[in-house]
């Protein structure tokens, strides 16, 4: 029952059902939350433990988005080229591989997933990182007029920026490095 069903019924047995369980959730919140609590004080790792699974872990947030939208679908729309990126050629750089590109083309997601970063990267340039729902994070480095916020869900080809002369792309999965031959 919500609050309005509470507010329009004026049975008393309602209100009181609606009262022993709302309680009932603020008494077992409160429970599981001193419980947590105590475990963490009770053991000087499980701190350390917490802080590494949070901080130095890498979260699959494009694995939960997928389960997620199985069960509640989405009808959003974002604009859709109708190709890949276009490419002049291509050549092995730094992590990943440079491909150059017309000044101004269009920047196409290789797949579905969450931007999880926007920013800086040295020797990247402006650079955007997408978690794919595969688990592969692809940096889109050396770009402009990003179209899509940190922690967007994007449809694969979808455009998310605009190149400059040069694109470079790194794929990276569990921390490491991956050859680019596979994925474009």
């Amino acid at each position: 029952m919500t609050l309005e069903e509470y507010m329009k019924n004026k049975d008393g047995q309602s209100k009181r059902n609606f009262i022993k369980r709302f309680s009932l959730k603020i008494v077992l919140s409160i429970f599981v939350l001193f419980t947590i609590l105590s475990i963490i004080k009770l053991s000087p790792n499980t701190k350390n433990t917490i802080k590494k699974e949070l901080f130095e872990t890498n979260f699959n947030f494009s694995a939960i988005n997928s389960f997620i939208s199985k069960i509640f679908p989405k009808n959003e729309s974002m604009p859709v080229g109708d190709e890949s990126i276009k490419y002049k050629k291509y050549s092995t750089y730094l992590n990943g591989v440079k491909v150059e590109m017309n000044y101004g083309d269009s920047i196409n997601l290789i797949d579905s997933g969450i931007v999880v970063y926007i920013g800086e990267k040295e020797g990247y340039g402006k650079t955007l990182i997408v978690q794919q729902s595969n688990g592969v994070d692809v940096w889109y480095g050396n770009v402009e007029n990003i179209s899509v916020n940190l922690y967007d869900y994007v449809n694969k080809n979808a455009i998310i920026a605009t190149s400059k002369d040069e694109l470079y792309l790194v794929f990276q999965k569990n921390g490491e490095f991956l050859d680019y031959k596979d994925y474009i």
